[in-house]
């Protein structure tokens, strides 16, 4: 009860943010920040006009939660809760191809840790691997899905899409997402430019008491041990329109 009691829950959605205040404050309230320096999330002014948010990663960047990443995230719903979550996301124009999948996106888990309960990859997330996107998910009904420095083994995970980035070009994104561990509760819907791409029915969470959390930004988790790998030195990626509405 204490630590439900202390997890970042939020009713107050929607949330909507389209830059124009260059502050993070709104996600300050609603959830938490992930940056290690002042490069990591700045504001740039659209061609277009207006106002987005930068992120930039070096490989030279400290570490944060022992991983290279500049993120803001959201707080975390309940199991069973319908969402819609739209943004504008665009792929710097320098962008380097290389095989070293760089997270984009992601709808973290909540562990059950006063289970002996740890980490486990992202029931749902969009991943830049070469000059593709991935978006994969991830659900498992096993009350503990890995249980401390254990391998995880989730029930099921696939491959919803992959398609081609653009770099430099501002695309639209909307994911409908209703959590649920188990049966054919779970809905997953995506749109890229108002075209569906993704939909499936089915579980698309773990078991867990809380539903996923989302997170935007970079970040590179190999990068502390492949490195070298990376034909890149630096990461940016930016986005703008987030929202985050209960359905």
């Amino acid at each position: 009860a204490f630590y439900l009691h202390n997890m970042p829950l939020d009713s107050s959605f929607p949330l909507v943010d389209n830059f124009e205040s260059e502050t993070l404050n709104r996600w300050q309230e609603k959830g938490f920040l992930e940056l290690c320096c002042d490069h990591s999330a700045t504001f740039i002014q659209r061609e277009t006009g207006g106002t987005a948010l930068a992120f930039e990663v070096n490989k030279t960047d400290p570490d944060i939660k022992n991983r290279k990443r500049a993120e803001i995230r959201a707080k975390a719903h309940f199991m069973g809760d319908h969402f819609r979550y739209e943004f504008e996301m665009m792929i710097d124009s320098a962008w380097t191809f290389d095989e070293i999948p760089v997270t984009v996106t992601q709808w973290h888990a909540v562990p059950d840790r006063w289970l002996g309960e740890t980490g486990v990859a992202p029931p749902l997330r969009i991943i830049v691997k070469g000059n593709h996107y991935i978006i994969t998910q991830q659900w498992d009904a096993k009350k503990i899905s890995r249980f401390l420095n254990q391998a995880a083994q989730p029930e099921g995970g696939i491959v919803l899409w992959t398609g081609d980035i653009h770099p430099g070009v501002w695309e639209s994104w909307r994911f409908e997402i209703r959590w649920n561990f188990a049966g054919e509760d779970g809905i997953t819907r995506i749109w890229r430019n108002d075209e569906l791409i993704a939909e499936r029915n089915g579980p698309n969470a773990y078991n867990d008491a809380l539903a996923p959390f989302f997170k935007i930004g970079i970040y590179i988790p190999t990068w502390i041990r492949d490195a070298a790998l990376s034909k890149a030195d630096q990461r940016k990626i930016y986005f703008d329109n987030v929202r985050i509405k209960k359905m």
